[in-house]
């Protein structure tokens, strides 16, 4: 199934407007309607109140104060919540266990970027409460399955232990 969110309400639109699998899905009409339709089911682009938009004002009106520094810690424009976890591949094994004995360094950090994703909290949740996700030091986390990361198409989520009942 689609993940929900705008793909789903894209898929939801183009069905909604009755396109024919042989019809031209480039023609003018059918991309008018098809935007229309998408168009009418999101009630927002933004998600709740949103915080920066008033942050934003409060700055905009006091143009002599320089509030950068607040304006710096206080304001995102794209809102990371994602949570970064180190894969088991090439040699990111003997990086772990550097930082196992030494801890973490700049240079470690830098050594070690090539071998991180970043993961939605969902699906960062998920595979931590299958037991796929270890900590090994305060909020640095480590997939050690070599079967969770593909070099061609990255991170699986799936896991077929995820599946499976372990007790009845």
């Amino acid at each position: 199934p689609l993940p929900p969110g705008y793909i789903t309400h894209a898929a939801n639109a183009f069905k909604s407007i009755g396109v024919q699998e042989e019809a031209d899905c480039f023609s003018p009409h059918v991309i008018a309607n098809y935007f229309r339709h998408f168009y009418s089911r999101i009630s927002s682009f933004d998600k709740g109140p949103n915080k920066e938009e008033s942050l934003i004002k409060d700055l905009l009106y006091k143009p002599f104060d320089f509030c950068f520094k607040t304006a710096a810690e206080q304001f995102s424009l794209i809102e990371d919540n994602g949570i970064s976890v180190i894969v088991n591949w090439g040699n990111s094994v003997e990086l772990v266990e550097e930082l196992k004995v030494k801890g973490p360094s700049y240079m470690w950090m830098k050594r070690i970027s090539p071998y991180t994703v970043n993961l939605h909290k969902r699906d960062f949740n998920m595979l931590k409460e299958g037991g796929l996700v270890e900590e090994i030091k305060e909020g640095i986390y480590w997939i050690p399955g070599r079967e969770q990361y593909n070099e061609a198409t990255g991170l699986t989520l799936e896991n077929h232990w995820l599946e499976e009942i372990l007790i009845k």
